[in-house]
């Protein structure tokens, strides 16, 4: 926590900042950068294993095997701790990186309302005593309100469906904003869920590091063999764990 709040203070890392056009822009200038160079991309694509024991490797999909004579691993810890992926050979440090370090379960609710019922119109953060939904933001560009739940509530919320899920945000920001629960129902325009925990291509929010395990990220950050590296948030060397912007400076 020291060298991610240390790390943070050096690139104003309190403040919230957001794509307006949404994070898909951020994908689509991925996507227009790699075609520049010649890179062919292929989507849906599910990779089931790497085999790196002589050049080039070989990448095992579900619709047939390509060449390469580097592999850049992206996939999240949470699916890379699960064995979403072989390697053949097993790199033995990189696979004790990944089991040394930890994947974050967090559900949160994005509620779009026809007018504000919260006095501030973007009030910052508010941490709330509400069993299911401790934390709380207002959007500057509209009246919408996210409800999130991370740690032990994140993981109580992940066993439920969107259903009760998004009831009990309702019902928090009733009790938090001391607005009448029809009413709330009645202004609701839209409401999206995210439960990563549930999705089998992240299983998890993101990575953290627990005790102990302070060098693993380095370690994996590490190319094996000039063949196999990995890349993503867990691996940022500035230690800026769960953020986009460690993933893309990885």
């Amino acid at each position: 926590i020291r060298l991610n709040e240390e790390s943070s203070e050096e690139i104003d890392g309190q403040r919230q900042l957001r794509v307006d056009e949404g994070y898909g822009r951020v994908m689509e200038y991925a996507v227009e950068q790699c075609r520049q160079v010649g890179v062919q991309l292929r989507c849906n694509t599910v990779v089931s294993a790497v085999d790196w024991q002589k050049r080039p490797a070989k990448v095992v999909t579900e619709v047939g095997d390509f060449e390469a004579e580097r592999v850049i691993i992206t996939m999240p810890i949470g699916v890379l701790k699960a064995g979403g992926i072989r390697f053949n050979p097993e790199p033995r440090s990189k696979m004790e990186a990944i089991k040394s370090l930890e994947m974050g379960v967090v559900c949160k609710v994005v509620l779009q309302f026809r007018e504000r019922f919260w006095a501030e119109p973007n009030f910052g953060f508010i941490h709330a005593e509400d069993e299911w939904f401790a934390t709380w933001w207002a959007d500057e560009r509209g009246e919408v309100l996210t409800a999130w739940a991370g740690g032990p509530a994140g993981e109580k919320v992940s066993q439920f469906e969107r259903d009760f899920v998004l009831e009990r945000a309702l019902e928090g920001a009733s009790e938090l904003f001391g607005e009448r629960l029809p009413r709330i129902r009645e202004l609701l325009v839209a409401a999206n869920t995210h439960n990563w925990a549930k999705d089998r291509f992240a299983r998890g929010a993101y990575s953290y590091v627990p005790v102990n395990a302070v060098d693993a990220c380095c370690e994996l950050a590490r190319g094996e063999g000039e063949v196999l590296f990995f890349a993503g948030e867990a691996t940022d060397l500035n230690y800026q764990f769960g953020t986009v912007h460690g993933a893309m400076a990885s």
